[in-house]
């Protein structure tokens, strides 16, 4: 005599991996929406917003792409940078310059912020 039912057990494991697989899948169908491109506005409100959550990722966004410029092969995209410019001043320099010619709506953050540095910053 056999112990527990072996068409339950299909049953639970078939359930089981229903229950893993599906939230696996929706996962990795949404990965390309997570990293949808970020407008100039949306990063001009995080970094005037009045929580130090929204003022990091604005810092932390603006240096990563100073990193990126600074690493960039070709010498006409390039930016200089003194290891005393930390992030806050990139920032204020990002926004200095959005204050004298707004963003558009439809321009991308890396772009935007990427001509400000390369004006501000270009390698003499």
């Amino acid at each position: 005599m056999a112990i527990g039912n072996p068409q339950k057990k299909d049953n639970y494991r078939s359930m089981t991996l229903r229950r893993f697989f599906i939230p696996v899948l929706l996962f990795f169908a949404l990965i390309p929406v997570a990293h949808a491109q970020m407008t100039a506005v949306e990063l001009q409100g995080l970094c005037t917003s009045r929580y130090d959550v929204d003022a990091g990722m604005c810092a932390g966004y603006i240096k990563a792409i100073a990193e990126e410029l600074m690493a960039d092969s070709d010498p006409r995209a390039r930016v200089c940078l003194s290891p005393a410019i930390g992030p806050q001043t990139l920032v204020e320099n990002v926004q200095r310059s959005w204050a004298e010619r707004a963003p558009q709506p439809q321009d991308f953050a890396s772009d935007s912020v990427a001509g400000v540095l390369k004006d501000r910053f270009r390698c003499i």
